[in-house]
């Protein structure tokens, strides 16, 4: 059974993570921890490489006539 890694962002500056001369990486629970709050942090369509990554504040949860349903099925 292999396990996925990521590399870890610091916390505080979002920037990565160095031990030592190292890269530090996250696995588990973490990872999930830090990959779920990189896409509420990002919007959809803000970055340019992928414009499909990210929550679709904008379209599906902010705004009028948005319900609560529809907002947390689009998180």
């Amino acid at each position: 059974m292999s396990f996925m890694n990521d590399l870890l962002l610091d916390p505080i500056t979002h920037d990565l993570s160095i031990v030592g001369l190292d890269l530090a990486v996250v696995r588990g629970a973490d990872r999930i921890r830090q990959n779920v709050l990189i896409k509420l942090r990002l919007w959809q369509g803000e970055y340019f490489l992928d414009t499909e990554f990210g929550t679709p504040y904008i379209e599906q949860i902010l705004g009028k006539r948005i319900s609560l349903g529809g907002a947390v099925a689009a998180l």
